[in-house]
């Protein structure tokens, strides 16, 4: 575990998914709390939320956006990524962090995966002492929101 420094973290995010970005002409927006930073493995953190935007952009229409939003406080650190693309069912939404879980395949968009990656994902939070939630409406919006002790 080591200090993160959360600007960096997301700026690291973004480059890795550039050419995605750029071929979907998704627009990115930035709300990050200034000295925001917590503890934790690096790498681990980076995987999570590549995984998180990737999935954001990937099921987002083209020419779309998606914001990201971090705040920080003595307790906690919240981090939100929010898109405006096709939504989640909700039959689908209370399973999308189990194992080997993917959406019924007619709403899927050409996007193909395995069913591992939010399962990942919610692994990396938790292991990191963190909660991670997911609230979505369909054709409207889906919103990653996660906590991370600020220690």
């Amino acid at each position: 575990n080591e200090k993160i420094d959360v600007q960096k973290l997301i700026s690291d995010v973004i480059d890795s998914l550039a050419i995605l970005i750029e071929v979907k002409e998704i627009k990115i927006e930035t709300n990050i709390d200034k000295n925001s930073t917590f503890i934790a493995d690096y790498k681990w953190q980076k995987e999570a939320l590549i995984n998180i935007l990737k999935n954001s952009i990937e099921h987002s229409p083209q020419g779309s956006r998606i914001l990201i939003a971090v705040e920080n406080n003595s307790v906690f650190l919240k981090i939100k990524i929010q898109d405006f693309g096709y939504g989640i069912d909700k039959k689908d939404l209370k399973h999308i962090f189990e194992r080997f879980y993917k959406i019924d395949k007619s709403r899927s968009y050409d996007v193909k995966g395995a069913g591992l990656g939010l399962y990942l994902v919610k692994s990396i939070v938790e292991l990191h002492g963190g909660q991670i939630v997911c609230n979505s409406k369909l054709n409207e919006y889906t919103q990653f929101v996660f906590w991370l002790p600020n220690v």
